[in-house]
């Protein structure tokens, strides 16, 4: 009798489109490891032509469809994630795929560290080479801290997660969102564990490929798109009680990573509408933490106020009109002016607070000298 397989680890994989290298995918989930499977989640097209590709992988593949009709990633990721059984689950882009030994190295790893929640793997950009960390606390690598190891900055659902996490707090990518799907899901995640660490750079890798064609989701999205998953975020209840600190971590990650590029990428055709957007998303997040402002660089804040103002009522026509030229300046003007203006604090307290673009650049360019010292990539 054939001993049914048991991964350890399943990885879902959406894919959209024929043309995706999905094969290459699938081989570095389960290739040279013997505790790890797959979940393809075929959206939107015709599952055939995926089912024959992939029968050379077996049972060790399990091949699913989601066809909603809408051109958003959630919606296949959440079919993979509700049908995971593994004790841990991840996710992984069609066009992407691991270093050799990757699962193997997951595997000597949880088995080292059964309490691990969260275990977040390192990732390296194909094109450029870059080793991708979040902002971690210099050296640290184990039972991180969401606030003090800025865990926020990294979104993508590209690390191992306990299954069991996942159905007791019911926590989903955003249904429906065309960008921006998994900024709920990871920021709640990290605020849950109880136990979060980082996989050391010297071990495989997720490498993000970039011979895969255009992605889906890197087409052009208006700033709603953009902030959707921002406004999910600041009005949940979960959101809402966290402790200060986290609230306020959670506040500048929102605004710094979110909001204002969003905001810098419309400089030129910032409309009313979008201000008044704007104007509400933003009363929400200060809502959330009211001091998170101090930690703002001198362009974020002055592009917040500037935002702040344009959206204000009980002004004339020209003069709505100026604030919204004076939003579109500083919005063109975010990431200029030097480290005076793009990473000092606008308030002196700002300098002290783990928050800042000066604690955070700091943090992530001594990690990354480490690591790139200690990694070995092949």
């Amino acid at each position: 009798m054939t001993k049914k397989f048991r991964p350890l680890v399943q990885v879902v994989i959406a894919t959209h489109r024929y043309e995706r290298p999905i094969e290459r995918a699938v081989a570095s989930v389960v290739e040279g490891n013997t505790t790890n499977g797959a979940i393809v989640v075929v959206h939107n097209i015709d599952p055939q032509p995926i089912r024959q590709r992939l029968e050379q992988f077996g049972s060790r593949v399990q091949i699913l469809t989601c066809t909603d009709g809408i051109p958003s990633p959630a919606g296949p990721l959440n079919t993979g994630l509700e049908a995971a059984t593994a004790p841990y689950v991840t996710a992984m882009g069609s066009d992407d795929y691991y270093q050799s030994g990757a699962g193997k190295a997951w595997a000597k790893y949880l088995k080292a560290n059964p309490s691990v929640d969260i275990l977040i793997l390192p990732t390296l950009e194909a094109a450029t080479g870059t080793l991708d960390l979040p902002p971690v606390r210099v050296g640290r690598r184990r039972r991180l801290d969401p606030v003090k190891d800025r865990l926020t900055y990294r979104t993508g659902p590209l690390m191992l997660v306990r299954t069991e996490l996942l159905k007791r707090y019911q926590i989903r990518m955003s249904a429906g969102l065309r960008t921006g799907e998994d900024l709920a899901y990871s920021s709640r995640l990290f605020m849950v564990a109880q136990r979060i660490d980082l996989l050391p750079a010297s071990e495989p890798k997720y490498i993000e490929a970039d011979d895969g064609g255009v992605r889906v989701t890197s087409t052009p999205f208006t700033i709603e798109q953009q902030c959707a998953g921002v406004a999910i975020v600041a009005n949940s209840t979960w959101a809402e009680q966290l402790k200060p600190a986290a609230r306020q971590a959670l506040a500048v990650r929102l605004v710094r990573k979110s909001i204002l590029p969003a905001v810098a990428k419309h400089s030129h055709d910032l409309s009313p509408d979008d201000v008044d957007y704007l104007y509400t998303l933003l009363t929400k997040v200060l809502m959330l933490a009211p001091r998170y402002y101090q930690v703002l660089s001198r362009n974020e804040a002055r592009l917040v106020e500037a935002l702040i103002i344009a959206g204000g009522e009980g002004v004339s026509d020209d003069e709505r009109q100026t604030r919204l030229l004076g939003a579109r300046q500083a919005a063109a003007n975010l990431n200029q002016g030097g480290p005076a203006n793009t990473v000092a604090p606008v308030s002196a307290r700002g300098w002290f607070s783990r928050q800042s673009r000066v604690a955070h650049w700091g943090a992530r360019k001594l990690n990354q000298l480490l690591d790139t010292l200690n990694r070995g990539d092949k």
